[in-house]
């Protein structure tokens, strides 16, 4: 048996209930202690202390605020790994220079992680933590990362049209919401982090499908509206009138 971890998972509370990265490991008998800003003597000493240090979100600035109050805990052979699809191993560059070992791996579907590491050492040690969590370890290029975040948040939003659908179930039978309860519940567990619309461009524009590609800015502006985020509004409604020029000008031709 490998060597069991302490574990410190800085964890994205917007993240809903559940990490997939820490009950996995936490299942294959490594010690997890979650955190959630790295801010206060216990949550910096479980930092400073762990095997490795988990940055559990998906968003890149989010990420890169946890990487900068990581940076003075960090020390030599530390293991850092970020969760974070939307950017590479790069966004841990103030930890590896440090000392540490940096690694990015992202549930792309369940038990299958798409991987990248700074070194030989990363890349061995995420093969050995993907096994354990039973996953398949799949290492990318960081040139596929947008393309793979377009599917990742086209998948994670249908839990938008979800929460809708049963929205108009419950208006049309007031008598049923025991029943929708449970459903309801399960589409709030799993929340859709907001990125920033220059990563959401980034990831839109790696769809080759116009038709595809203005789904995607549909439900992005549909998210963006149950949840008041209007730079998000203005970046997919700017989108979804390109997609249609470009879809109305290719008929034309």
């Amino acid at each position: 048996m490998a060597p069991r971890l302490q574990v410190c998972l800085v964890r994205d509370p917007r993240s809903g209930e559940c990490s997939a990265v820490g009950s996995a490991l936490g299942l294959a008998g490594h010690s997890v202690t979650e955190v959630h800003a790295l801010a206060g003597t216990e949550e910096r000493d479980a930092a400073r202390e762990a095997n490795l240090v988990i940055i559990d979100s998906d968003d890149p600035e989010w990420v890169t605020g946890c990487v900068d109050k990581l940076e003075p805990l960090t020390r030599p052979k530390q293991m850092v790994l970020h969760t974070c699809l939307a950017v590479g191993v790069q966004a841990l560059d103030e930890v590896e220079v440090r000392g540490a070992v940096t690694m990015a791996a992202h549930p792309i579907v369940p038990n299958c992680w798409v991987t990248s590491a700074a070194d030989e050492l990363g890349e061995a040690t995420l093969a050995l933590l993907v096994g354990e969590m039973h996953g398949m370890n799949v290492p990318i290029d960081d040139a596929l990362r947008p393309h793979l975040v377009a599917a990742a948040r086209i998948m994670a939003l249908s839990s938008t049209g979800s929460r809708d659908g049963l929205e108009l179930i419950g208006a049309a039978l007031p008598e049923a919401g025991a029943a929708l309860a449970p459903y309801t519940d399960a589409a709030e567990m799993t929340p859709v982090v907001a990125l920033d619309p220059a990563h959401l461009e980034r990831a839109n524009s790696a769809i080759a499908d116009p038709s595809l590609a203005r789904f995607h800015a549909e439900l992005e502006r549909r998210e963006a509206e149950r949840t008041h985020n209007a730079d998000v509004q203005l970046w997919a409604t700017a989108t979804i009138s390109t997609k249609v020029s470009t879809k109305d000008s290719t008929k034309e031709q």
